[in-house]
């Protein structure tokens, strides 16, 4: 009669299983008319795990999946493309995290200097005369509305075509963009 941990197929090795209850490492090819390893039928021990399962197979890198990745890269203008430049190892990947971070800067620098020259010139208007500054306000509203009706659809663009994984590149920060996600790779 076998003990726990006991092979029946052996009868002569005895005592208590290894500590943990695991079986003991492999130590070469078996002899002959032995039972082969525990696992799969023929499988070496170093695919053998306890309880007979199998490793899968190599573990995959982690990271999203480029086009995802894109996707979230402009649809999180700015903060996505950071977020995606700085975690994802791969080149196009990073291309567009860091094309998205530079199209973020872009429109907040852009936004915020509108908004400084118009109320600089709201101001000085409104000394002289109310229907002058009425009309710098309502030029005002209108370019701020083309400003971000422009960017919402540049960044629907922008995450259509990432998501499609297409390599475009917006004038001035795509090449800034393409500096900063590395060397193309050599073919």
């Amino acid at each position: 009669m076998a003990h726990q941990g006991q092979d029946p197929q052996r009868p002569g090795e005895a005592g208590a299983p290894p500590p943990g209850g695991y079986p003991p490492p492999y130590q070469g090819q078996p002899a002959a008319g032995s039972p082969p390893p525990q696992g799969q039928p023929g499988a070496p021990p170093h695919q053998a795990q306890p309880g007979g399962m199998a490793q899968q197979g190599p573990v995959q890198e982690a990271g999203l999946e480029p086009p995802v990745a894109n996707l979230l890269s402009y649809l999180f203008l700015g903060l996505g493309g950071l977020i995606v430049f700085l975690t994802q190892k791969h080149r196009e990947v990073r291309f567009h995290g860091a094309q998205s971070l530079l199209l973020g800067i872009t429109l907040a620098v852009l936004y915020i200097g509108l908004s400084i020259i118009f109320g600089i010139l709201t101001s000085l208007i409104s000394v002289s005369s109310v229907g002058t500054a009425l009309a710098v306000s309502g030029i005002t509203t209108i370019v701020f509305l083309v400003l971000v009706l422009g960017a919402f659809i540049l960044q629907i663009y922008m995450c259509v075509q990432g998501y499609q994984q297409r390599h475009v590149k917006l004038p001035v920060i795509g090449d800034l963009a393409e500096k900063w996600a590395g060397p193309a790779p050599r073919v």
